[in-house]
């Protein structure tokens, strides 16, 4: 939003631009401006989406906040909960957003979908345990320093776990890992929770088997790769138990998404 800053997307099919808001907001319509003369009538077909996962909106899995002709403003039908708000051009053929200067999205936060403390420091080094160490446990916050918390060669039930101190809302994991000669990441993973620390039971989404989330080994290992939870967890005590097949050490960096909560809700 500086004076002469002005966006334009590459030339192609149905081009887009996204905002990432960090945490969940109830969205109820989003304004945009450009350096353009508002044409009358308006004559592009826009789609303004909300998500709560990133890419939803490619295949429009995404609830669409607006499509229709419009120049700068965008009214969602309904308020629509959601982390990342995107804005394309709906045309069948290649074409581009140009001369955009601001993009602003209102709506009310929920207080949900957001980082629980690993990245920040909330989450204090005492309220993190883990199996073994061969790197260090605060090493294991995510997008926090260079390298990040490993496991010791000779472990072979390798976890990390985290104490919130109080119940909290969980809604997913983010984990990610970093380069040091080779690929220090791991591949696989079973998520345990509950509000003692001697009676975790493992998260699952079916009801009978626990759920095994596999880590994307096709993206670069910086890249923070978000795994949402089908039905939020109320859980004190949350442990990432890696399950790799291979008896090389584990590594990753973590953070946790959700919200707090209070007395009234427990």
């Amino acid at each position: 939003n500086q004076p002469g800053e002005v966006f334009y997307t590459e030339y192609t099919y149905r081009p887009w631009i996204q905002i990432d808001l960090q945490q969940f907001i109830v969205v109820t319509h989003v304004i945009k401006r450009d350096i353009r003369t508002p044409k009358v009538p308006p004559q592009d077909l826009y789609g303004m989406y909300v998500s709560k996962r990133q890419w939803d909106f490619v295949n429009r899995g995404a609830r669409a906040c607006f499509f229709g002709l419009t120049e700068n403003e965008y009214n969602c039908r309904r308020p629509i909960t959601g982390q990342y708000v995107t804005l394309t051009l709906e045309y069948e053929q290649d074409s581009y957003l140009d001369a955009l200067m601001d993009l602003k999205v209102f709506g009310l936060p929920t207080g949900c979908g957001r980082s629980l403390g690993m990245t920040t420091g909330d989450i204090k080094d005492y309220q993190i345990e883990t199996s073994s160490n061969y790197k260090d446990i605060h090493q294991s916050r995510a997008m926090q320093g260079i390298e990040g918390w490993c496991s010791s060669a000779t472990d072979m039930n390798r976890w990390l776990m985290v104490d919130f101190i109080v119940p909290t809302e969980v809604q997913g994991v983010i984990l990610h890992g970093w380069y040091q000669m080779k690929r220090m990441f791991i591949y696989s993973f079973v998520v345990e929770f509950g509000l003692q620390e001697h009676t975790l039971r493992l998260y699952g989404e079916d009801g009978l088997d626990p759920k095994i989330f596999t880590i994307d080994s096709i993206q670069d290992v910086h890249i923070l790769q978000k795994f949402m939870f089908l039905q939020n967890i109320l859980t004190r005590y949350i442990k990432i138990r890696v399950i790799d097949p291979s008896n090389d050490i584990a590594c990753f960096k973590a953070e946790f998404i959700g919200c707090q909560v209070y007395g009234n809700k427990l």
